[in-house]
């Protein structure tokens, strides 16, 4: 019988089991030279897909307005929307102040004032007043790809997990609070008719939120219902 080459040998190992061991280091190269950061190993994270901490719009405060106001008792309060007006800034107002002055003239023509009346001469005056304050920091860079992997062997076998997140999202501004305060008052005996604040929370600079529409979308929803209290 012949005597087989022993230097011709070579130890038999599956295909499935080299494409396995394959994957697992192309996998591991991938993560040591990408912006995949480990973070720990756990089965219990997200597999493909989004951030599960990217905000939820509908937990959001975003454009939600809040409105209080104070309207004096009859008699008095029969005048409101039915005399001239003259619209005033109180001090400290920001730079973006005419949407708001503009909005809210536009709000006290729609309740039936008239707002074209040379200063010092009409009936009633309202006093603007403005308010913004930030809410929350903008959000850093987020990074676009995330995860993490792990390879287990035992006497069953050898197991390869691997977790990674996507998030695209462009990272939201800081969140700003804006309040408008208005007074009217009796240019003639400076009694208080009525008074209201509105604030509501927006996006430093995303254009969806700009002055003007945060302007009319404050005013509108503080003269919804005037001049009755709310």
């Amino acid at each position: 019988m012949r005597t087989p080459d022993i230097s011709v040998l070579r130890p038999f190992v599956p295909v499935s089991v080299r494409a396995f061991f394959g994957a697992a280091i192309l996998l591991a190269a991938l993560l040591a030279f990408s912006p995949v950061a480990a973070q720990g190993i756990g089965w219990d994270r997200p597999r493909w897909g989004h951030d599960d901490r990217h905000r939820s719009e509908a937990d959001d405060p975003l454009g939600k307005v809040t409105v209080a106001s104070f309207a004096a008792e009859l008699p008095a309060a029969t005048v409101l929307g039915h005399a001239a007006i003259e619209v005033t800034l109180s001090a400290g107002v920001l730079d973006d102040n005419l949407a708001f002055e503009s909005a809210l003239i536009d709000q006290l023509v729609a309740v039936g004032y008239d707002t074209a009346v040379p200063a010092g001469l009409s009936a009633q005056v309202a006093t603007l007043r403005i308010v913004r304050d930030q809410v929350s920091p903008a959000e850093t860079k987020h990074k676009p790809i995330s995860g993490e992997m792990a390879v287990g062997v035992s006497n069953r076998g050898t197991s390869m997990g691997l977790a990674l997140t996507v998030d695209l999202s462009k990272p939201r501004g800081a969140l700003v609070r804006t309040r408008i305060e208005v007074s009217i008052r009796d240019r003639e005996t400076d009694s208080i008719l009525w008074e209201g604040r509105a604030d509501m929370v927006s996006v430093e600079g995303d254009d969806r939120w700009r002055s003007d529409a945060v302007a009319a979308r404050l005013a509108q929803a503080l003269f919804a219902r005037f001049p009755e209290a709310a």
